[in-house]
């Protein structure tokens, strides 16, 4: 009899694991069943009806709780991979994304620039900056009250190109997926440093790295994220994202890039 039991004990094993993939997943009371599923993600817009079944698989593998992250995951798998041959025109909801695949047209010009009013490097010419920008950028110096120094902001895409065409390193961007051309980065430092690494060691680095989110602005280019950015480490550039979304980034040590995959339903 025991015998029988043990069989019939072990069979029941061997048909759990044999069916475990499918089985379990949907009897997790954590899962949707694919009907109520599918009617879920049926609100996003960015769905491709193609994909439907590719969701629910997805789903069911990583029980996705970021439905939007889901589903980008399915649309554009390579969308971080910065090294994919493309090129999209530049996003702009809710803010502009812009890297080497998500370019800016060559006569593209911001609407809202004016002349910088705060420290900054004396050029030949007068340096530009959107409002927004500056304003929040103003408090932001304010609260940390120091030296603290604009060396580059809104760069045209003739001057980005004359600049790329003449680089002599690999920080300088390709004419287009150059931030300075929005009018919303900045490059920031302390006259005694400049645009060096040697900021990275200084005591205001990390009052801004720290700060700086609270007035809606991010590192755009930090460590370890380059094959997502597509540049090195810029302990210098910061750019402008509002103050909700540059707390998201800053809090959960994400990109601008990482944002858009996880939190922006896209249509491309």
């Amino acid at each position: 009899m025991k015998k029988i039991i043990y069989l019939i004990l072990l069979l029941l094993l061997i048909f759990t694991l044999y069916n475990k993939e499918y089985v379990v997943p949907t009897q997790t009371k954590d899962y949707l069943n694919y009907d109520d599923f599918i009617k879920l993600i049926s609100t996003y817009k960015s769905i491709k009806l193609e994909n439907i079944h590719l969701y629910y698989q997805e789903y069911l593998n990583q029980n996705y709780k970021n439905y939007i992250h889901l589903i980008n995951k399915v649309n554009y798998p390579n969308f971080l991979d910065i090294n994919e041959k493309c090129s999209y025109n530049v996003i702009t909801k809710p803010v502009m994304l812009i890297n080497k695949k998500f370019k800016l047209y060559k006569n593209y010009f911001p609407s809202n620039l004016k002349i910088v009013k705060l420290n900054h490097i004396e050029r030949i010419y007068d340096m530009l900056i959107d409002k927004e920008t500056e304003e929040n950028l103003k408090l932001l110096f304010d609260y940390l009250d120091s030296d603290l120094t604009i060396f580059s902001a809104y760069r045209p895409f003739s001057l980005q190109e004359e600049l790329f065409n003449n680089r002599t390193d690999e920080l300088v961007a390709e004419a287009g997926c150059s931030e300075h051309q929005s009018g919303l980065a900045v490059d920031i430092s302390l006259r005694s440093i400049g645009l060096t690494y040697c900021l990275e060691k200084a005591e205001i680095y990390s009052l801004l790295y720290n700060n700086s989110y609270k007035y809606g602005f991010i590192l755009r280019y930090p460590k370890d994220k380059e094959q997502i950015t597509g540049f090195a480490f810029e302990p210098w550039h910061y750019r402008y994202v509002g103050k909700e979304i540059a707390e998201v980034i800053f809090k959960q040590e994400i990109t601008l890039e990482e944002y858009f995959y996880y939190y922006v339903p896209l249509v491309l």
